[in-house]
């Protein structure tokens, strides 16, 4: 079975975003067009984006019994290969600091695997491929930073239920 991702086209809809992929790694058929348009309604996303909190709220009222989503605490690089090598997947929320009111400016985004020293990334920018693979050093060089976890940025753990 062929796995169908979503690519971004919105500036503010990074979260249904990567939740979509993200359920369409654990093998749930979603249609890009109808269904992310209900995600993004049901998640309350809006011009601001879509608060975490609903993001997580949705995942457990609708999709618990086939997915658990959980932080990652003092997520390192290798622990996160050694969960994707264990068949799991990650959200990442990555957070900049821009000259702005609102304080840091967030993007969330799925990686659903490593393979060969490259992570499987998506949504991570707007892009006509719907999965981008990069090295560590190349997510990190796109991201801006010099080390991924000491900036600031979460790690959520995502696995399949049986």
């Amino acid at each position: 079975m062929s796995i169908r991702y979503a690519i971004q086209t919105k500036e503010t809809n990074c979260v249904p975003v990567a939740v979509f992929n993200m359920l369409s790694w654990a093998g749930i058929s979603l249609s890009a067009t109808k269904d992310l348009a209900v995600m993004e309604g049901l998640m309350d996303t809006d011009a601001n984006g879509t608060p975490l909190e609903y993001m997580f709220h949705f995942v457990e009222e609708f999709w618990d019994d086939y997915v658990s989503v959980k932080r990652m605490r003092t997520p390192t690089t290798d622990k996160i290969k050694r969960e994707m090598k264990n068949g799991k997947s990650v959200f990442i929320d990555w957070k900049w600091d821009e000259k702005s009111q609102e304080g840091p400016i967030g993007h969330f985004f799925f990686i659903s695997g490593f393979h060969k020293n490259k992570f499987a990334v998506h949504n991570i920018t707007f892009s006509d491929k719907p999965t981008i693979l990069m090295t560590e050093k190349q997510l990190c060089f796109f991201l801006g930073i010099d080390d991924f976890f000491g900036s600031g940025n979460a790690v959520y753990i995502c696995e399949k239920r049986n």
